[in-house]
């Protein structure tokens, strides 16, 4: 195994957990649609929008999927160790389900493209 994929998703886990679930600001960045949809969802879903309140910009939902997106690098991290390739159409597609999803936050949008990035790149 190499050692440059432990440290990789190392990062890339402390990375997420960081920027989704710890990072606060006062800089917020929407999309016109947003202020539509904000206001048919229930509070599970929503963030706050261009406000200039330092505080985290991702909705209670983005803080408990980006722990699902966690929990599958932990297990891609170790069916690398044992040789169990993850075949690279399911990273792919987790990858792209990532950003779609987060496309309800552009914020989140934000945070998730340098993984994104670097995940297709090094896989």
């Amino acid at each position: 195994m190499n050692i440059n994929i432990i440290l990789l998703t190392i990062i890339e886990i402390f990375y997420l957990f960081y920027m989704f679930r710890i990072f606060k600001t006062t800089m917020s960045i929407n999309h016109p649609l947003e202020y539509i949809y904000m206001d048919n969802l229930s509070n599970y879903f929503k963030h706050s929008i261009s406000t200039n309140i330092y505080e985290n910009k991702i909705c209670d939902f983005g803080k408990d999927a980006i722990l699902l997106l966690i929990i599958y690098l932990i297990i891609r991290l170790f069916l690398n160790l044992y040789n169990k390739k993850i075949n690279r159409n399911i990273n792919y597609f987790i990858l792209v389900l990532s950003l779609f999803i987060s496309f309800m936050n552009m914020n989140a949008v934000l945070y998730i493209l340098p993984f994104i990035l670097l995940d297709i790149l090094y896989y």
